[in-house]
């Protein structure tokens, strides 16, 4: 009798440890869905260009958002989902820049540098590149995961059930 005690408490044991081995890989997967997009805005000398209008849009989603360059010229579009962007950059006293194309995947961190010419505000360079997928800040590799993809991930121990210590 106290044998098959033990070995209903091993069964449910290992059942409890494969669903939290499972659950957690899943939840670990998941952490890193958005990408993020930054970089620096300087003029034609290197000169860093403080308080730049940079806008980040996706038309077909129609998502737009706008940061102003900090005092070093920095600008950083995080949370982003996967997708392609158009990047926009306005300073009084400089051409417009813009650059369409910009494909971001999930979990990527992409760096754009940009410099702006001089010039009257209705001139406008636009870029038709897309941004290296170079990432230069880390190593991390990602991608998206499908509900049929985890169901059909091959288990060397299917039977954990039939298992007998």
């Amino acid at each position: 009798m106290q044998t098959k005690t033990h070995v209903r408490v091993a069964k449910f044991a290992a059942t409890a440890i494969a669903l939290t081995l499972l659950f957690s890989s899943l939840l670990l997967a998941q952490q890193t869905i958005t990408a993020t997009l930054s970089g620096a805005v300087s003029d034609s000398s290197g000169a860093v260009l403080s308080g730049a209008k940079v806008t980040l849009t996706a038309p077909e989603r129609g998502f737009s958002r706008i940061f102003t360059t900090n005092s070093t010229g920095e600008y950083v579009f995080s949370l982003l989902s996967a997708g392609t962007y158009t990047l926009q950059v306005e300073v009084n006293g400089f051409k417009t820049y813009r650059q369409d194309g910009i494909v971001l995947a999930a979990g990527q961190s992409a760096r754009q540098p940009i410099t702006l010419n001089p010039g009257a505000v209705a001139e406008e360079v636009t870029v038709t590149t897309q941004a290296p997928l170079l990432n230069v800040d880390n190593a991390n590799i990602s991608s998206d995961i499908t509900a049929r993809q985890v169901v059909e991930l091959p288990l060397t121990c299917a039977m954990f059930l039939d298992w007998r210590l």
